[in-house]
């Protein structure tokens, strides 16, 4: 989505990753037409320049391990079902999946965790660097 900044007429883009730390489905929840927004600079390339909005917020992620290792159990909210597994948020900002290996099928998976439902898991993976948090259901 181009953001223009009105001082130069410089458009920049924004992409859906850089907005937040979360997964974000639908960027009008985070801002609007006509919004005036402080963004950071990440990019200029091609005479396209690229901006973040999550670069100007804490990341989430910088401190997990101090909060959280593997085989550590925790509580989860399931947010969204993917190709891939089930989106879970452990808590504001931080969010791991529950592959789509740990049920078999995608309809298995949809049986088995509702949307909006919060289970048990345990993680089986952290790697802050990729922002990336890997979860089974706990027994």
């Amino acid at each position: 989505y181009p953001a223009k900044d009105s001082s130069s007429q410089i458009e920049g883009l924004i992409h859906i990753s850089e907005l937040d730390w979360q997964l974000i489905e639908n960027p009008a929840d985070l801002v609007k037409i006509g919004e005036i927004i402080k963004a950071k600079i990440i990019e200029i390339k091609n005479g396209q320049v690229f901006l973040s909005l999550k670069s100007l917020k804490k990341n989430p992620w910088q401190d997990i391990e101090k909060k959280y290792k593997k085989g550590d159990k925790v509580k989860g909210k399931v947010t969204k079902f993917n190709p891939f597994g089930a989106f879970i948020q452990i808590e504001d900002k931080i969010q791991g999946l529950c592959h789509i290996s740990e049920f078999g099928s995608q309809t298995k998976m949809e049986e088995t965790l509702k949307i909006g439902q919060t289970y048990k898991l345990q993680i089986s993976s952290i790697e802050p660097k990729e922002y990336r948090m890997s979860l089974k259901l706990s027994e």
